[in-house]
């Protein structure tokens, strides 16, 4: 209705003089008229059919139909309704004047006319007593403003009746609907001939590959939403469990993705049919990786393969990528070595043999590199280290060392190429070795047929190798096939691949094998062999030595396990052991030997004193509880006798010692004191007393068995002679080669009845999960991992 049309119409008929409230409600007054009007002749049976288009679609009646059906009768009923509406806003004409100042007067509670009489205009001249009774009129008119009040159609008796049917019926539908309610709802009134509730999907979360933890699984019900956590780099795979129709995923930024994609940024991706209906949604946000923090832990120390260990400590929130190492410095280019992928954060040891870098010998610059799989790189800070050099003694691989020296330095490519051309004319020089020939010519083809840019560092490289074979046999590139073979290891760790790994590890112990055996020919070869080693001299390329073996078997036992940490630590303890093992031409003492293996015996009794110490300890606290509750002197007596037994032990370990000609740690007297009045206070009925001083005793045996065994490991090494040697502390073997907890073995603990059974049901679990075929292939491939492990 017109607003100016209805104010012109009040103003011509004297509404000049209607107060605010009477102007303010003249047109929401006649279309309320209007509405009664048209609902009462047209609207009234478009709404009964709505009403009764809900109370069949809550009983379920449209729910049956099929959704071509279903649709067209719903776009009947759209069409039916604007047909309606259109012929009410034709024929109902607009409401009088009267009509709506009659309509405000019964809204307000008004007599009938005082809206129409508030802005009427008197006839009497100001200041006469017409005006006056004007004015006072208008007062009493005033007190009470008009209203619309609420709406009153005139329905038919046809339709009331209609109206209250439908209205019942929908009830009825309610109740029987329940909780379907919403779903049948939606399925009536939507445009679409299959309703979202009819789809489903079913989601899985992977962490990238930088991060440890499994596949997280999920369920995307038709029109539900799904919030996901997600690291950078992760992958979302969705897979439709049921509904019709082609479908894809539209990113934040509107493009089309396939079902597995790695969000590059967070959002809501959309699950869409091919028509542009939208399924359901993922809420995703990214988690930012922040930047490693990583530096030296402690200075390089030069193995006696001439590769630095090099001491780290890793700060990272996921875990790195990679760790590398960049050397810089002189009139060199700087130059990046490949350290280890896939570090954990900590502390731990790389390798690296830099003997090869232009700066071997001289001061250079180390910086470690750690990019993690977000691509954030963080660098250590500088260290200066003096490069370590290798020694060539042989006359013509010392010759080829220097022309490449001078290659590296900038020399005229057609000197270095008549260099090289002078040694390989005379064979004889080099035992008239093909290899070697056949390494020099290449050398020389290269540089003169390939850009000067790369042929410089490859031929370098080729240098290096010819003269590294000149002197030791072949034992160089054994040691780099070796480390290959590890690094190659140590990468597929973690994929569960029984059959790759098993193939690794046997190109593992043949690439160990071969490098002994190159090692110990070339001790040989410089008249330094010593008596153990020659007696392996014709052995396999697998040398059974006790403490390898025993590495190795333990390495596999954890690859077969599933535990990849374990294997990576495994791993790295026997490369420090493989860089530090060296013949040399002293010969072990028999003496010194025997001497260093009672040494080992005893150190092993201490540390197995301490075990039993520490077990006696937590019994004696557990009786301390027991006798809070009920005095019971026989158990103290039991663990007095225990304690005594302990002592025993620790002294004979003692006098072993004595006997050696080693000295004994204070500490041991400490503890076989803080033992005596452990068992001084069992004996009194005091075992709150007795834990204290096992406390301390347990305390006091454990450092006396690490002094005990640096004595061990230093008398082993004077022993060992030319013996292939474990290396430094920490290697991962005890001081006379064999493996022990530095490695990772530990010490084997029996479980007892609860633990026992707490594995059964772990056991059980797991196989559970690994047989429920609703899982993905991914998620059931690390339950059986982790079933190895029990």
């Amino acid at each position: 209705m017109d607003t100016h049309a209805v104010t012109m119409e009040a103003r011509r008929q004297g509404g000049d003089g209607l107060r605010p409230a009477a102007l303010r409600r003249l047109l929401p007054a006649a279309v309320v008229i209007w509405a009664e009007r048209a609902f009462a002749a047209e609207i009234g049976w478009t709404a009964a059919l709505w009403l009764g288009w809900t109370a069949l679609a809550l009983t379920g009646v449209l729910g049956a139909l099929p959704g071509g059906l279903r649709i067209a009768l719903f776009a009947a009923l759209i069409l039916t309704s604007a047909a309606a509406v259109l012929r009410a806003a034709i024929r109902i004409a607009l409401p009088r004047r009267q009509d709506v100042f009659a309509r405000l007067d019964r809204g307000g509670g008004l007599l009938l006319g005082s809206t129409s009489f508030t802005g009427a205009a008197p006839a009497a001249v100001e200041g006469d007593i017409g005006a006056a009774l004007w004015r006072r009129a208008q007062a009493d008119a005033a007190r009470r403003p008009p209203r619309i009040g609420l709406p009153r159609p005139q329905l038919s008796g046809d339709l009331r009746a209609a109206l209250v049917g439908l209205s019942a019926l929908t009830l009825l539908g309610l109740v029987l609907a329940g909780r379907e309610a919403p779903s049948r709802l939606e399925r009536a009134f939507s445009p679409w001939a299959v309703p979202l509730t009819a789809y489903s999907f079913r989601g899985e979360v992977a962490p990238p590959d930088y991060a440890p933890g499994p596949a997280r699984q999920f369920e995307l019900t038709g029109g539900g939403t799904r919030a996901i956590e997600l690291l950078s780099g992760g992958r979302i795979e969705i897979e439709r469990l049921a509904g019709p129709g082609d479908w894809h995923i539209l990113s934040p930024a509107g493009t089309r993705v396939d079902p597995a994609f790695v969000p590059r940024r967070g959002g809501v991706w959309r699950i869409v049919t091919d028509g542009g209906r939208t399924l359901a949604a993922l809420r995703i946000g990214l988690a930012s990786d922040g930047v490693p923090e990583v530096r030296f832990d402690g200075d390089p120390v030069r193995n006696a393969t001439g590769a630095l260990s090099l001491g780290y400590r890793l700060t990272d929130d996921h875990g790195t990528l990679s760790l590398a190492l960049e050397v810089s410095g002189g009139r060199a280019p700087a130059r990046t070595y490949s350290l280890a992928e896939a570090i954990q954060p900590g502390t731990g040891r790389v390798f690296a043999d830099l003997s090869a870098d232009p700066r071997a010998g001289e001061r250079a610059r180390l910086t470690l590199i750690a990019a993690d799989g977000a691509g954030n790189i963080g660098r250590s800070p500088p260290l200066l280290v003096e490069l370590p050099v290798k020694t060539f003694t042989d006359p013509v691989a010392r010759r080829i060392i220097a022309i490449r020296k001078r290659l590296m330095q900038g020399d005229a490519i057609s000197r270095v190429v008549r260099d090289l051309t002078e040694i390989a004319v005379r064979p004889e020089s080099f035992d008239e070795r093909t290899d070697i020939f056949v390494g020099l010519r290449s050398a020389a083809w290269r540089l003169l047929h390939s850009p000067e840019e790369t042929a410089r560092p490859q031929v370098a490289d080729i240098l290096w190798d010819v003269a590294s074979d000149l002197e030791d046999g072949g034992t160089s590139r054994a040691l780099e096939d070796l480390r290959a073979a590890m690094e190659r290891l140590m990468q597929q760790a973690d994929s569960g691949d029984d059959e790759l790994l098993a193939e690794l590890t046997r190109q593992l112990e043949n690439a160990m094998g071969e490098y002994l055996r190159r090692q110990i020919e070339a001790a040989m070869k410089a008249g330094e062999v010593p008596p153990a080693a020659a007696a392996m001299q014709n052995m396999a390329p697998s040398v059974d030595t006790s403490f390898l073996q025993a590495m190795m078997e333990d390495l596999k036992d954890r690859l077969a396990a599933g535990d990849t940490e374990g294997a990576q630590q495994a791993l790295q303890n026997l490369r420090g052991l493989m860089e530090s093992i060296q013949f040399g031409a002293s010969a072990p003492d028999p003496q010194a030997a025997m001497r260093a293996e009672a040494m080992r015996e005893a150190a092993d009794k201490l540390r197995q004193a301490e075990a039993q110490q520490g077990q006696l300890r937590d019994d004696t606290i557990a009786e301390a509880v027991r006798q809070a509750i009920r005095e019971d002197e026989a158990m103290l007596e039991a663990l007095g006798g225990q304690q005594e037994e302990i002592g025993e032990m620790v002294g004979a370990a003692a006098r072993e010692m004595e006997a050696l000609g080693a000295g004994v740690p204070g500490e041991l007297g400490e503890a076989r004191a803080a033992m005596r009045a452990a068992a001084r206070a069992l004996g009194d009925g005091d075992a709150a007393t007795a834990a204290q001083a096992q406390s301390e005793a347990l305390r006091k045996l454990g450092e006396a068995s690490d002094k005990l065994q640096q004595q061990a490991e230093q008398m082993a090494r004077q022993a060992a002679g030319g013996l292939p040697q474990p290396g430094q502390s920490g290697s991962g073997v005890d001081p006379l080669g064999r493996p022990g907890q530095g490695f990772g073995m530990g010490n084997v603990t029996i479980p007892d009845e609860q633990r026992m059974r707490r594995v059964q049901e772990i056991r059980r679990i797991l196989e559970e999960r690994a047989a429920d075929p609703s899982r993905s292939e991914a998620e059931r491939s690390y339950y059986l991992r982790l079933l190895k492990r029990f």
